[in-house]
């Protein structure tokens, strides 16, 4: 769909928009190869079945794993009810290669491209109210890591969205860039 890159002195992002259908294709075809569960397509059922409540109080069937298999699920989410995207907070966010930003607004990232795209796709996210998915090929300070991440919006027919909650999928680990 959408692709940007940008290149600048501390970082550099590829990010990629994808169509939902396409990232769970991906997602199922990595549960067949892999045999582990898809945080992605865990996060994706769990929305479909309910748009307008927490993920978190999801239990979501998995009959794919083993017969009767249920799931609690835990998400990380963003506070997206300030008007300003930069002032989003963190909520249980662990990072990936920063380690936990929990509580934290967005402006707050260590790195301010990261910052900015992230506050970009959240209000994307939070505007169009629905699922939004990427891919992320990115350098920040000498660290290569590549991902997929999905953000879904909690609904309401009252009010804007006041909620995010997301998940990724890590395709190649922190490593110092080539």
């Amino acid at each position: 769909m959408d692709l940007t890159t940008e290149v600048c002195a501390e970082a550099s992002h590829t990010r990629e928009r994808l169509a939902i259908d396409r990232l769970m294709r991906t997602e199922i075809a990595f549960e067949e190869t892999s045999g582990q569960t898809s945080p992605l397509k865990s996060l994706y059922l769990a929305w479909l079945s309910n748009p307008k409540a927490d993920p978190d109080t999801q239990i979501i069937e998995r009959p794919y794993l083993h017969a009767n298999a249920r799931e609690s699920l835990s998400f990380p989410w963003i506070d997206v009810s300030d008007e300003w995207p930069l002032d989003y907070v963190l909520h249980d966010h662990k990072g990936i290669t920063f380690g936990d930003h929990s509580g934290q607004r967005v402006a707050e990232y260590p790195v301010w491209t990261h910052a900015r795209w992230c506050a970009i796709e959240y209000e994307q996210c939070k505007i169009e109210e629905v699922p939004v998915a990427h891919y992320i090929d990115q350098t920040i300070r000498g660290v290569y890591r590549e991902y997929l991440r999905l953000l879904v919006p909690v609904l309401s027919e009252t009010t804007a969205v006041q909620k995010i909650f997301y998940s990724y999928r890590v395709l190649t680990p922190p490593q110092a860039a080539p």
